[in-house]
């Protein structure tokens, strides 16, 4: 299972890109902290492609 997060809305999606270590790390964050998830979840998807 893979997700991505979604800074629009403030929630997750599942895609097929990450890992779900990554997943919770992400989660650990709280929704002032929209900016690193996305910088974060962007160079995952880089490394992913």
């Amino acid at each position: 299972m893979a997700w991505y997060y979604d800074g629009k809305v403030g929630r997750f999606n599942r895609v097929d890109l990450i890992s779900r270590n990554v997943l919770v790390k992400i989660i650990a964050w709280d929704n002032n902290e929209w900016d690193y998830c996305n910088r974060l979840v962007e160079m995952v998807q880089v490394v992913h492609k």
